[in-house]
């Protein structure tokens, strides 16, 4: 029953994401493409322990009391596995939520941003812009949270889907950074850009506004996910709308 179950939620959670694949689920899972494949197209009679469990939280797979249940059925060894699964997932949530609390710093804002680069960020590098104490400080705590991979003279980032979080207060953090760091006078160069409006605006006009900005944001995050478009140019790209009601300001 394992294929069948797991190529079915693999099926489910590929169509639900505008920007998912199945070389992504491969990529983020460690799981070869031909696997996965065979997995969904029913061309397999078993699959390997270690590649459900992978396939799993690669879809970000959080409910415990169900998927231990999953796992106990599909698998004799369950009570072991479940263990093992829980302690992942723990260690995944735990570290997610202490970088949402960190990302206050510029420093570890500034640290996840050049350790996201494929080559990751030079030591030295950070040293230079931060300064000696507050960038070791910096990649200190990401170290013992285990985002980054401390090699030394290089800095990666270990989960690349830290950089970019849904928290609405990570978001709201970034945002805050990257004015600190934008520069006005590249303002016309090639992904720069600078724009404001503040306006009376309908239900109809801020149907629309959400509308057009929402599409932005997922054409942004297309470009992000493509292969094609990678690079050591650490760009950033923040989208923020809302209202404001008069009852709601203070001074």
């Amino acid at each position: 029953m394992v294929v069948p179950e797991l190529g079915h939620r693999m099926s489910a959670y590929i169509e639900a994401g505008k920007n998912r694949s199945l070389h992504r689920l491969a990529k983020d899972s460690g799981v070869s493409y031909i696997t996965c494949r065979r997995i969904i197209q029913g061309e397999v009679n078993t699959v390997a322990l270690e590649n459900a469990i992978a396939l799993l939280t690669a879809m970000g797979e959080t409910d415990s009391s169900s998927i231990f249940a999953l796992v106990e059925a599909w698998y004799p060894e369950g009570g072991r596995i479940i263990r093992e699964f829980n302690e992942k997932i723990q260690g995944r949530q735990c570290a997610r939520q202490d970088l949402t609390d960190m990302i206050a710093d510029f420093a570890v804002w500034l640290t996840v941003c050049l350790a996201e680069r494929p080559a990751g960020v030079k030591r030295d590098h950070l040293v230079e812009i931060l300064g000696k104490k507050t960038a070791e400080s910096a990649i200190k705590k990401l170290d013992e949270v285990e985002v980054v991979e401390d090699r030394g003279t290089m800095i990666e980032l270990k989960d690349k889907d830290f950089a970019t979080s849904g928290n609405p207060e990570f978001i709201l953090n970034e945002i805050a950074h990257m004015t600190k760091v934008y520069e006005v006078a590249r303002r016309s160069q090639p992904g720069h850009l600078l724009s404001s409006v503040v306006t009376g605006l309908n239900q109809s006009g801020l149907e629309r506004l959400r509308a057009v900005l929402k599409q932005a944001a997922m054409d942004v995050a297309e470009i992000a996910s493509n292969s094609r478009y990678k690079g050591e140019q650490v760009a950033f790209c923040g989208l923020i709308s809302g209202t404001i009601m008069s009852d709601e300001v203070s001074q």
